[in-house]
């Protein structure tokens, strides 16, 4: 099925639902994989927002109009 139109800050979407699961709680003895997963995720885009900021002060860019 494909969800209607989701209307976000700058952008539109439509998603296709390829499978539906039953909502319940993560456990580790379950879920180790994913939630390992998700933890990667996280301190990865933890690491990019922190490099960014530091480049920002270290980087001149001189923007002509």
């Amino acid at each position: 099925s494909v969800t209607p139109v989701v209307n976000d800050v700058n952008e539109l979407a439509v998603y296709r639902i390829d499978d539906r699961v039953n909502e319940r709680l993560l456990t580790l003895a379950d879920d180790w994989q994913v939630l390992t997963e998700k933890a990667q995720d996280i301190m990865a885009q933890k690491k990019l927002v922190e490099l960014v900021s530091r480049w920002r002060h270290q980087i001149y860019i001189n923007v002509r109009m």
